[in-house]
């Protein structure tokens, strides 16, 4: 076996262990099976706690993986952990010109970022930071050993601007919930969700072109397969009142992508939390 395989392997495992767990400790349950109602209401409760404990065994076999990224990254074998099976070309399709780049919290959303710049591409991230100092100094350690800048929430977004027009790729998790100002109204799951829309008004503004790319794992080879998919083009809908449309676009792949693997996602997220009008609160 080799090293990088054996990295792995032994973080599945010792994620499968913690996840199980923080799940019998209850931790976040009631908001996971709130959204699980929610997005599967066909769903027996056998299914759905079933999905909740996968949920933290894949959550934290991402957090022991992401802790040997450097090491993966820097001995240039991620494809040993990770294999891109479509959407390479669109990668050196756009690496002088640069794109919007676009995922959600499954699969291994780290290991793709960091796969994407192992194939030299200059990569800037959105990022929430970290309430714990020492926390978000090591998480920002990590992600820029990999040779990825990051842009946190709340801080000016004119560096992401500035990275997309010089023909860098700006990267977003445009899963989760947001303030009705920073965001649209679409379906999410048969349910009106907020989602925001900052990637669309980029990729609309500076008319450059939009990819959504996941990397999900698969237990029958112990790897993740990440998929790049081209939803917005450089030359097409790069009109103001395109992007609400561009939000829904991406916030279906989104959910297509959740629905192939929802127990790789992280479902004790309030995803709902922000409601239109006067609707109450669904937690």
């Amino acid at each position: 076996m080799k090293p990088i395989q054996k990295i792995s392997e032994t973080a599945m495992k010792k994620g499968r262990f913690l996840g199980t767990i923080l799940w019998k400790c209850r931790f976040r349950r009631e908001i996971i099976l709130k959204n699980l109602h929610i997005a599967f209401p066909e769903k027996n409760m056998k299914w759905k706690q079933n999905v909740g404990k996968k949920c933290f065994q894949s959550i934290a076999s991402v957090l022991f993986q992401f802790m040997k990224l450097p090491a993966c990254f820097h001995s240039g074998e991620l494809d040993e952990i990770l294999k891109l099976e479509k959407g390479e070309e669109l990668l050196d399709k756009y690496r002088e010109q640069g794109a919007v780049l676009v995922s959600c919290h499954l699969g291994n959303w780290e290991l793709a970022g960091a796969r994407i710049s192992a194939s030299g591409n200059k990569v800037t991230a959105l990022a929430y930071r970290q309430k714990n100092n020492r926390v978000h100094r090591y998480m920002h350690k990590i992600r820029t050993s990999c040779n990825m800048d990051v842009v946190y929430h709340r801080d000016s977004m004119r560096p992401l601007i500035s990275k997309l027009k010089q023909g860098e790729f700006i990267a977003f998790l445009a899963d989760q919930n947001t303030t009705s100002e920073r965001g649209i109204f679409v379906d999410f799951f048969g349910k009106t969700a907020i989602a925001v829309d900052l990637p669309a008004k980029l990729a609309v503004k500076l008319k450059k072109p939009l990819l959504f790319f996941c990397a999900v794992y698969d237990e029958k080879d112990h790897q993740y397969h990440m998929r790049i998919e081209e939803l917005k083009s450089d030359s097409e809908m790069n009109r103001p009142e395109d992007i609400e449309r561009i939000v829904t676009l991406y916030t279906a792949r989104i959910e297509k992508a959740i629905r192939q693997h929802p127990e790789q996602y992280l479902w004790f997220h309030k995803r709902w939390k922000t409601r239109p009008g006067t609707e109450s609160s669904v937690y």
